[in-house]
């Protein structure tokens, strides 16, 4: 049986990118249990766009924690065999989350990543 994966996404305001982000998620990689979209005490709307979907598990939280606690928070919600940690700045192609956790599975590896583009298609350099 393939590893099951959580997305965990940690968001700080910026709803259209968030929606954006959302919105590559929606024909989901079968390995894909659950989105969990964290809500780190955002200053803006973010907080009810998240509570009034039903496509994700949002998790708010009542006082900024950062980046680092906001993906703490929301592994804690998750329980799949695998954490997929993604900014809500990014367009996940079809196929990428399952590649990825193969890739994990097959390897014996303890973390995988992706290739990062740029939004021009060049390779994001790090």
């Amino acid at each position: 049986m393939p590893l099951s994966v959580d997305v965990v996404i940690p968001v700080h305001g910026q709803w259209e990118l968030t929606e954006r982000c959302l919105a590559t998620l929606a024909t989901r990689d079968a390995c894909v249990r659950r989105v969990i979209v964290v809500d780190d005490k955002s200053p803006d709307d973010s907080a009810e766009r998240l509570r009034a979907r039903t496509d994700i598990v949002p998790v708010i939280l009542e006082r900024n924690l950062g980046f680092a606690g906001a993906c703490n928070a929301g592994a804690r919600a998750g329980d799949a065999d695998a954490i997929f940690f993604l900014n809500n700045d990014t367009l996940v192609p079809p196929g990428t989350i399952a590649r990825l956790a193969a890739t994990l599975e097959e390897s014996g590896a303890s973390a995988v990543g992706p290739k990062l583009l740029n939004g021009d298609g060049t390779l994001q350099v790090a």
